[in-house]
């Protein structure tokens, strides 16, 4: 199926935080419909990093639809007012519940449970953060908020974390910049990829790299 692709990156991301406003009454079909202007785009040439986690990474449509969500409460003021009408909590940052309730629905699922837990792609990736601490909360009051490299690619920053400090951070970005590697050569996550990502991440930072080639 043909669709018109997006002007530019820019204008995929407004269309995009448009459409996840209308998760709020239930309407998935105009994230679909961005979905597949996206893919009209690349096909004709024009790169859209905003995409890259859920191409390369191979993310599920509602897992695309927590970093759209969770994005959208960075960026759009009428996305975090809905936010705060649906919340039962008193926090700033959208709970669990909440993302359940807009992504998933009301009622519990085995999915909900799996792409949301601390074994799903978003968490293990750190695609998405805690920020209520590591503590014993209920899982219904904890709460989430989009990784910072992540906001970068929404801002069509490419360079994944603009401030990698050598230890948490460095390490992090390796392990995500290997899984965009495997997922461009369509295996499995290898040495190979982890040797590679971690050069790349240490030149980055203008230094030199003695990872074997």
């Amino acid at each position: 199926m043909y669709a018109n692709p997006f002007f530019d990156h820019e204008d995929f991301v407004a269309r995009t935080l448009e459409a996840t406003v209308k998760l709020f009454s239930g309407d998935t079909s105009a994230l679909r419909v961005m979905s597949l202007r996206a893919k009209s785009t690349i096909d004709s040439g024009l790169e859209l990093p905003s995409t890259w986690l859920q191409y390369r990474l191979g993310l599920t449509e509602s897992e695309a639809r927590v970093v759209w969500l969770l994005i959208a409460h960075e960026l759009c003021p009428e996305t975090r007012k809905l936010i705060r009408d649906m919340a039962t909590e008193s926090s700033l940052d959208p709970t669990f519940d909440v993302i359940r309730r807009v992504v998933y629905g009301t009622g519990a699922s085995l999915k909900t449970w799996k792409e949301l837990g601390p074994e799903g792609k978003l968490r293990r990736l750190e695609i998405i953060e805690r920020t209520d601490g590591n503590g014993e909360v209920a899982e219904q009051r904890q709460t989430f908020k989009i990784a910072r490299r992540v906001l970068a690619l929404a801002h069509g920053d490419t360079g994944i974390d603009p401030e990698l400090d050598g230890s948490g951070g460095y390490i992090r970005n390796a392990v995500l910049r290997a899984a965009f590697l495997a997922a461009d050569d369509e295996l499995p996550i290898a040495t190979t990829h982890l040797e590679r990502a971690a050069r790349l991440e240490y030149e980055a930072m203008g230094k030199l790299s003695y990872i074997r080639e």
